[in-house]
């Protein structure tokens, strides 16, 4: 037996179709159309329920007809299970009693395989069904004929056999969702004729409202099922059924420290959580810090975890968003059935280069080894990935592509990734900033009421710039000598993240330049979180300088859009999105990496001018609406309220190809299952089927 409990599976002849006729002891009625039946290939055959001895072997136009012994005391789906594990067909098109298929019929429905990677199964339309959509997703509704992937029927144990036509095609349709697979009706794939499912003993009336009342049933006893057929939680099949579940619930997950004082991940985990609990399409919102929480519960419960309130949580969720090293600290995680949703808004893999430029070189390396690892654990096991970009969607492209996440069916669930990837910015509060009381001005000894001031906001980081704008002050103060530069955050909220060296390097240069406490003034903790507002609206210029480097290209500096809340002019290193939104809106000017005089004549303008001051004012006013959180955050909100596990995580054919050892016994991935498909044509006698398997391999081979 296999790890889930499958018998290796029985070789199947790739492209072929068995037939599985709907009549004990005859194929009646259909015989005409079965043998004008549209059939690409070759390799198909008809296979006949018989309850006697059987008849010499015949065909029906070129098709042979193979015989299967079933008893009267086996059910109707007992029947068709035992006729399909006869079956040698790689797809098996099941024809109920008297259905008289149309010459695609089978034609449609394999395209439609090759169509979508998911698909595991293709119910018929009756030809005078009025619905011309080309392709529709259906949980399994009973028809005339299906056809149904040989080894997706095998992966779920056939269909049920102690249930009537209308139940056990809904019950097929079930497992094969939750198995992770796909069922669609298409047109061209046409039978008429009566509805009732395979051949054999009566299982009683069913009425209109079975196929619901099956599913309530399934749903009710959805914990019981076997692991391999469990994979997709309940709740994502019920709509496939007319269903409407409850709304779903979220739980976001922060590995930084939710308190007063919050860096960028605590207040975008803080932020999305407060944009989800607004959504009257989400049932409820849990915030959790994953190191320490100092914030009182409001609009969202918020609190610290350790690994057992972790797994509550988890488990009261149909959604989890996670950041940066959330995984790593939790790794059970990846294994849960929950819709994990990754938030990749910081690129930690680039911050690391220069963030561990500082330490020995061996620690460096292992610092990036172990950074590109936790990358490599978030990209396998999201469902669903935010970014803060359209260049951070490209990143993100090329990452899940070298991953191997880009596969056939990630990718014909999603052509344009656009469900898949959600560009969610850093927002600014829908709310207008409000202060407290006075902050800086006539508080912070050396800035007067009227000083013309510089802020800026966050901490200071190896990746940014401060240098260049320390020069610029410099040179500044010359030209305007009552010019102030404050700076927000020496130190990370965080208590692991130590002070930086460029932090360091900061305070030595104002030291140097004779500018500390006269033109530059520096905050050595952290300005807590609903007291920014203050600092903001007392500044005349925002200010964001940062390096020429790779992360550059990729970052989101988050405290730009506090600049915009305020509508205050912004001053921005030019090459990154929100550089290049500054200069393209009219926010303010960008100016080159490392360009000190560009820099001070840019700083010059905008705290001299007040015309120039208040254009840039006005433009950001006028755009903030759609800079608001409720605006930013509403892929995650979609995600969310309709919250789907990725497909190739699930789909138990994709697993196979990723190294999953159940799902390759039955699919048969590498040389083990291709010398048991020869052995099996040798035994047949199938000397063409023999050649095309070993050519194929032979094209394979690296």
């Amino acid at each position: 037996m296999s790890p889930a409990g499958h018998r290796r599976a029985r070789p199947v002849r790739i492209g072929a179709v068995s037939i599985v006729v709907g009549e004990i002891d005859g194929i009646g009625t259909a015989t005409d159309e079965i043998a004008d039946l549209d059939l690409p290939g070759s390799g198909h055959e008809v296979v006949v329920p018989v309850r006697g001895p059987g008849r010499a072997p015949r065909r029906i136009g070129g098709l042979a007809v193979r015989e299967v012994r079933v008893d009267d005391r086996m059910t109707a789906s007992a029947v068709r299970n035992a006729a399909a594990a006869a079956a040698r067909g790689e797809y098996l098109g099941f024809l109920a009693p008297g259905a008289r298929p149309a010459p695609g019929w089978l034609r449609s429905a394999l395209a439609a395989f090759r169509a979508d990677a998911r698909v595991a199964a293709v119910v018929a339309r009756d030809p005078d069904d009025p619905d011309d959509r080309p392709t529709v997703a259906v949980l399994g509704a009973p028809a005339a004929g299906v056809v149904v992937e040989t080894r997706a029927f095998q992966w779920v144990d056939g269909g049920p056999v102690d249930a009537g036509p209308v139940a056990a095609a809904a019950e097929l349709g079930w497992r094969l969702r939750r198995a992770g697979m796909t069922v669609v009706s298409v047109a061209g794939s046409c039978v008429a004729g009566p509805v009732p499912g395979p051949p054999g003993r009566t299982d009683g009336a069913e009425g209109p409202d079975a196929v619901v009342d099956r599913v309530r049933l399934l749903w009710a006893t959805a914990d019981t099922e076997p692991a391999h057929r469990a994979v997709v939680r309940a709740r994502e099949v019920l709509p496939f059924a007319g269903i409407d579940p409850e709304a779903p619930r979220v739980l976001v997950v922060t590995p930084d420290v939710l308190a007063p004082r919050m860096a960028g991940p605590a207040i975008r985990a803080f932020e999305l959580a407060h944009a989800l609990a607004a959504a009257p399409e989400i049932g409820g919102v849990e915030l959790v810090s994953i190191v320490r929480c100092d914030l009182a519960s409001g609009a969202v419960p918020v609190r610290a975890v350790d690994e057992t309130a972790l797994r509550a949580a988890v488990a009261r969720a149909d959604a989890v968003v996670v950041q940066g090293h959330v995984l790593d600290h939790h790794p059970w995680l990846a294994d849960t059935d929950r819709v994990l949703i990754v938030d990749a808004y910081d690129p930690i893999q680039l911050e690391v280069l220069e963030q561990s430029r500082e330490l020995p070189i061996p620690q460096r390396r292992t610092l990036v080894r172990l950074t590109g690892g936790t990358i490599d654990r978030l990209l396998a096991r999201g469902d669903r990935f935010l970014v803060a970009s359209a260049k951070q969607r490209d990143l993100l492209i090329g990452q899940l592509l070298a991953s191997g996440r880009l596969n056939a069916s990630v990718y014909d669930a999603d052509p344009g990734l656009h469900d898949l990837i959600g560009v969610v910015p850093f927002g600014v509060p829908d709310a207008d900033p409000v202060a407290n009381g006075p902050a800086l001005r006539g508080v912070v000894p050396g800035i007067g009421p009227d000083d013309p001031l510089i802020l800026w906001g966050g901490g200071v980081y190896n990746w940014f710039d401060p240098l260049t704008l320390l020069h610029a002050v410099a040179r500044l103060r010359a030209r305007v000598p009552g010019v102030r530069c404050f700076f927000m955050g020496m130190h990370h909220p965080h208590p692991e993240v130590p002070e930086m060296e460029m932090a360091r390097r900061t305070r030595a240069l104002a030291r140097h330049l004779d500018l500390v406490g006269t033109h530059v003034f520096f905050n050595d903790g952290w300005i807590p979180y609903d007291e920014r507002a203050g600092y903001l609206l007392e500044a005349d210029v925002g200010v964001s300088t940062h390096l020429d480097h790779v992360e550059t290209a990729f970052s989101f500096r988050t405290r730009i859009l506090d600049y915009l809340w305020a509508a205050l002019p912004v001053v921005a290193t030019a090459g990154d999105a929100l550089g290049d939104l500054v200069a393209a809106r009219g926010f303010g000017v960008a100016v080159a990496p490392g360009d000190a005089d560009a820099l001070a004549d840019a700083l010059h303008g905008l705290l001299t001018d007040p015309v120039a001051n208040r254009a840039r004012r006005d433009a950001i006013t006028a755009a903030r609406p759609e800079l608001a959180w409720s605006r930013a955050a509403a892929p995650l909100v979609a995600m969310a309220a309709r919250p789907q596990r990725a497909a190739d995580l699930v789909d138990p054919r994709e697993r196979a190809v990723r190294g999953d050892r159940a799902a390759a016994a039955v699919w048969g991935v590498g040389w083990e299952a291709s010398a048991r498909g020869a052995w099996a044509s040798l035994r047949r006698g199938e000397w063409d089927d023999l050649a095309g398997k070993v050519q194929r391999r032979w094209a394979e081979r690296p």
